[in-house]
């Protein structure tokens, strides 16, 4: 009997067991015990949970230079909704973020599965974190089908998590129902197979199966308003306001890349000043470059750079290109030459590739060089959303806090007396964020931390943490714990995990 005529048994244990979906992160188990002393047995397990659970709010951060947001509001009202008619077109501002604007999806929803007739297909669980996200199914994230599965057939879409202590999925191209091919406990919602079983297998490119139903239902949003804005998770854009550079000011934004906390701290400073933008490849740096065109900002200069070697070694003369007079129109990307009080005639702009020599040949900035500075450091992202599974060890968590202090020892001499750091991370960890603010005030004495507007989220964790009876971990007190921002995915924010503390250097 063939797959298509005796799928029965399959669509019952596919409604009757999976009606939710409620899967939670299993951490390594160095990572467990540390986390569990962090936030609490269950305080973790309410973690875990929403973790692997997409955020239900979209967020789109405006320029409201171009566009007000009441404007934008009513343009996006007259749009078609494709979450569900409940929520259509409730898109609203921010209270306290004022070019922001988001809108609500929906879920978790209990997808009915029995007009598949057991049709089935099983993907990855990237390609799952991204479908979760509102992303349909492309065909190389298909690691199974159903024998039978024809083009336009109706599938339910399951998940193939890996197995425990491997990177390794099921192999693709697996028929479901065969010894080799576990029973996937995890369903995401069903749709339309654009291929055969087949030909699913022989494609490398294009969607796999059009998502029809899901358990989360998100609006869509790429290429709304292109120009005025883009999106951005809420944190994301909370980093930008709480430094709050004035116009004018030098400010440095130490790990830049793709360039969209560059772009808000541009725009906040009304494209009058200099935002120094570094990130570790030239591609990186040209993606921001790109971003800043794009959206009309010409007071970034985009560099490759590794952020820990951008403190001058010697000498107090800055590089060229900090220097009085010169400028990098990001607009344009090249740099412009005032003349100097000998100077006859003006010099030839650079090439591309003389600027990517002179990108190389940059030996860092003086101490002291900026008022303000973003360090949104390298981190864990362990407090991404969706994410279903995690094999980060306790060493690398470590491993990773330690070069976070490498990169705020460099901060801290770069910013002038009187001028604000912020750092921010989009990790739960708090070796990466208490534990690394906990270092700064430690070890300079004119760093102090400061409050913080807006101030959207909720406070740090206070303690300290001992491993293994050897190394102790100290956080915060309860005063300088209330002055941080931790966003908790358990919380009514519905946010990504993300932590942002502002320090001010004393004169």
């Amino acid at each position: 009997m063939s797959d298509r005529a005796a799928p029965s048994n399959r669509v019952q244990r596919i409604n009757s067991e999976k009606k939710g979906f409620k899967p939670a992160v299993h951490w390594d188990v160095t990572v467990q015990p540390y986390f569990k002393a962090a936030f609490g047995a269950s305080g973790l397990d309410k973690l875990s949970e929403a973790l692997c659970r997409p955020p239900l709010i979209n967020s789109f951060r405006l320029n409201l230079a171009k566009t007000p947001r009441e404007i934008a509001l009513s343009h996006l009202s007259e749009a078609p909704d494709s979450v569900d008619e409940a929520h259509a077109n409730r898109w609203s501002g921010h209270p306290n973020v004022p070019d922001v604007i988001s809108q609500k999806g929906t879920g978790p929803h209990v997808v009915d599965y029995q007009k598949t007739a057991g049709q089935e297909v099983i993907i990855s669980r990237r390609a799952a974190e991204a479908v979760l996200r509102g992303a349909h199914v492309f065909v190389p994230g298909v690691m199974a089908c159903s024998q039978d599965v024809h083009e336009g057939d109706l599938v339910a879409v399951s998940i193939a998590m890996e197995a425990p202590g491997t990177n390794g999925y099921v192999t693709r191209g697996s028929v479901i129902g065969s010894d080799l091919i576990p029973e996937s406990t995890l369903y995401i919602g069903k749709g339309i197979a654009k291929f055969s079983r087949q030909a699913m297998f022989k494609e490398t490119s294009g969607i796999g199966v059009e998502m029809t139903d899901r358990v989360f239902r998100l609006q869509p949003c790429h290429g709304m308003l292109p120009g005025l804005g883009m999106l951005q998770s809420l944190p994301s854009a909370v980093v930008a306001h709480v430094l709050a550079p004035l116009p004018g000011s030098q400010v440095l934004d130490m790990c830049a890349s793709p360039g969209g906390k560059s772009t808000h701290l541009a725009q906040l400073m009304g494209d009058q000043g200099r935002v120094v933008a570094l990130d570790r490849t030239h591609a990186k740096a040209q993606q921001i470059r790109s971003l800043a065109a794009e959206l009309g900002l010409t007071c970034i200069e985009a560099f490759k750079m590794d952020a820990t070697t951008a403190l001058q070694d010697s000498g107090p003369q800055a590089p060229a290109d900090m220097q009085p007079g010169v400028h990098v129109d990001a607009g344009q990307q090249h740099q412009s030459y005032a003349a100097s009080s000998l100077d006859t005639g003006s010099q030839a702009m650079p090439s591309a590739k003389e600027q990517l020599r002179r990108e190389r040949k940059d030996k860092g900035f003086p101490p002291e060089s900026f008022e303000y500075i973003l360090l949104d450091a390298p981190c864990s992202a362990l407090g991404l959303r969706p994410r279903l599974s995690h094999h980060t060890t306790l060493l690398d968590l470590m491993q990773t806090a330690r070069y976070q202090r490498k990169l705020l020892r460099v901060a801290v001499q770069l910013l002038k007396p009187g001028g604000h750091l912020v750092y921010s991370t989009c990790t739960i960890n708090p070796g990466e964020n208490e534990a690394n603010v906990h270092f700064v005030l430690k070890t300079f004495d004119n760093m102090r931390l400061v409050s913080q507007q807006p101030y959207v989220a909720g406070h740090g964790l206070t303690g300290q943490y001992t491993h293994n009876d050897a190394h102790r971990e100290d956080w915060l007190t309860p005063e300088q714990a209330s002055l941080v921002q931790r966003f908790d995915p358990c919380s009514k924010t519905d946010t990504i995990g993300f932590f942002i503390a502002k320090f001010c250097k004393a004169l």
